[in-house]
């Protein structure tokens, strides 16, 4: 049985996995030693591997856009204890400090970037499981959790030039946004080119194969 403060390590570890993109698998590995040691092989430490694989497959496919992804439930502990319980109802009610990112915080982590050369916290995440992100994509956004109107944790995007938000950042959501984005041709036209030229290829290749209409982008001059 996990002791009170061990549940709620690892329950404030799931917390920040949602919300913070920096907070990856390694992060994750040192909750888990610090809870269970290096013996993985006990019920509740299976229970909790178990759980970190299915989250990371979760928040794949919230980058993925699949918009009806099922958040999965947090292991409880084997004697369903109260005082493991009432914690439960938390995971998804989220603070609004946490989930609410201001203007003033998507603005630092701009700075950031550029004094940085645009390395996203997340380009940083050790990926383990699904398709590595698009580096493309995650630099043409800030990404931030945020709640539903039906109160479920989701991911959020800002583009990283004028800061309009969507809810998908695949690249056929983000490149005509980014390619009429006079912020982003602007303040980043590195940047700004990498999606230009994206979005010729793209165009391109469906064309040649004739696996659909090319989507109508509308290339700055």
């Amino acid at each position: 049985m996990l002791a009170h403060e061990n549940y709620l390590a690892l329950k404030t570890a799931s917390e920040e996995f949602l919300q913070n993109p920096a907070f990856g698998p390694i992060e994750i590995e040192r909750v888990m030693v610090d809870v269970f040691g290096t013996d993985m092989s006990g019920e509740d430490a299976k229970a909790w591997t178990k759980y970190w694989t299915e989250l990371e497959v979760y928040e794949e496919k919230l980058h993925e856009g699949i918009e009806d992804a099922q958040i999965p439930l947090m292991p409880t502990s084997i004697d369903n204890s109260n005082a493991v319980m009432e914690p439960q109802v938390e995971v998804v009610e989220l603070s609004n400090a946490a989930l609410q990112d201001t203007a003033m915080d998507r603005e630092r982590e701009r700075w950031e970037r550029r004094e940085n050369g645009n390395n996203a916290p997340r380009l940083a995440q050790v990926q383990k499981v699904g398709k590595k992100p698009n580096k493309l994509c995650v630099q043409l956004a800030i990404e931030r959790s945020a709640k539903d109107q039906s109160g479920k944790v989701t991911r959020v995007y800002y583009c990283i030039g004028c800061d309009e938000k969507r809810s998908n950042n695949a690249l056929d959501r983000a490149l005509p946004h980014a390619l009429n984005c006079d912020k982003l041709q602007r303040e980043w036209p590195m940047l700004y080119q990498k999606a230009r030229e994206e979005a010729l290829n793209r165009s391109g290749v469906k064309t040649i194969t004739g696996q659909s209409q090319p989507q109508k982008l509308h290339l700055q001059a």
